[in-house]
């Protein structure tokens, strides 16, 4: 069974998520907070994460949640950016991969489709 980590603040995205990715071959975390995801990361062994840029209130939002855990962490977890900005606002941090886009909102079928290049079945 795969981990997938969910770092998206907006819980109608939780919903979401657990319908789409509802399989037996796909185990689910999800937090609200870039900053609790980030001490999850360093206790628990993560597949992919599905992480959303733009979070209000809780810290750092995901860029900083990406910078951490490729450079304290040394991590090299596959992550898809989730956001409403134009991707082109993460160009600085292109260096940090891998990890790929989806602009919101996307389909369900666009969000398989990113899944399943990190995580084929």
């Amino acid at each position: 069974m795969k981990r997938v980590l969910i770092v998206e603040d907006n819980r109608d995205f939780h919903e979401f998520y657990k319908v789409v990715l509802d399989t037996d071959k796909l185990l689910l975390r999800f937090h609200t907070s870039a900053v609790e995801a980030i001490d999850d990361v360093r206790s628990t062994g993560y597949d992919l994460i599905i992480l959303d840029i733009l979070m209000d209130g809780h810290g750092f939002n995901g860029i900083g949640f990406i910078w951490r855990l490729r450079k304290q962490l040394s991590s090299r977890i596959p992550v898809i950016l989730t956001t409403v900005l134009d991707k082109e606002i993460c160009k600085g941090i292109a260096h940090l991969g891998p990890f790929s886009f989806l602009h919101k909102p996307f389909t369900a079928d666009r969000l398989l489709q990113e899944v399943e290049k990190y995580l084929p079945a």
